[in-house]
């Protein structure tokens, strides 16, 4: 088991101590990778932080479907990019 004198290994990642570690998370959750963010509230994982920090509000958690996010082939929650966004990308390349 990992601890402050074994911080994990590859097969065995360290114990999380800033937050529910997921065997307190419900069977269904999608494990966040990377930058992605879970809500211990309401169990849903999304893309990003920012995301995440969207479907918060005054301490609460919104829908995401309502506040025009919607997930991608994961299941993860996530902003649609505009044609604004597209179009900044593009020159961007």
């Amino acid at each position: 088991m990992a601890d402050a004198d074994n911080p994990g290994t590859a097969s065995e990642p360290p114990e999380r101590t800033d937050g529910p570690s997921w065997t307190q998370c419900r069977p269904d959750c999608i494990a966040p990778r990377g930058r992605q963010a879970h809500c211990p509230v309401d169990h849903l994982t999304f893309t990003t932080v920012a995301n995440f920090d969207r479907h918060r509000r005054h301490g609460r958690c919104l829908d995401p479907a309502t506040i025009g996010m919607t997930t991608n082939e994961r299941g993860l929650w996530l902003t649609p990019a505009t044609d604004e966004d597209r179009e900044r990308m593009g020159r961007a390349r």
